[in-house]
């Protein structure tokens, strides 16, 4: 039975990818759709003005003053995390079945899932680092040099 799966995330990748972002959304919003805003929260999109700020308020604009337009964005920097943790883990990992496990065990590290959930800078910072790896990683120099800087400003935690 583990071959049969297995020989199948080897054909079919990208469907793969597909369908494990697909489920952690629905999770995600499930559970977003069940969260109300915190203190710190609200915080960080009424009083800071910073990047985060700017989307969260940009997102509030377009699909309304719900939660979910709050979440959505994070949720967003979530799957993008997703995704570019399976374009990094080819660099690191052999098969193709253990870089899904690989981003599985990503999707399920409780860090992960909070700043997926929890409107705060971590979702940035794991999608900017991830991103700047994973330029270096295809020899794209200037770029990555680009995205480094730029996270530096875009987000003092980084």
């Amino acid at each position: 039975m583990l071959e049969r799966v297995r020989e199948f995330a080897s054909r079919h990748i990208a469907f793969s990818v597909f369908l494990i972002c697909l489920i952690d959304c629905i999770f995600l919003l499930y559970t977003a759709n069940s969260l109300s805003i915190s203190y710190s929260e609200a915080e960080i999109f009424f009083n800071k003005q910073n990047f985060l700020s700017y989307v969260l308020k940009l997102s509030v604009q377009i699909f309304g003053q719900i939660d979910i337009a709050l979440r959505s964005v994070m949720i967003t920097f979530h799957v993008i995390s997703v995704v570019l943790m399976y374009k990094v883990s080819k660099f690191y990992i052999k098969l193709e079945f253990d870089r899904l496990i690989a981003v599985l065990l990503f999707i399920l590290l409780p860090g992960t899932l909070a700043s997926a959930l929890i409107i705060n800078n971590a979702g940035i910072c794991i999608t900017l680092a991830l991103l700047c790896i994973y330029l270096f990683h295809i020899k794209k120099k200037i770029l990555f040099s680009l995205f480094f800087c730029l996270a530096f400003f875009i987000d003092g935690d980084f």
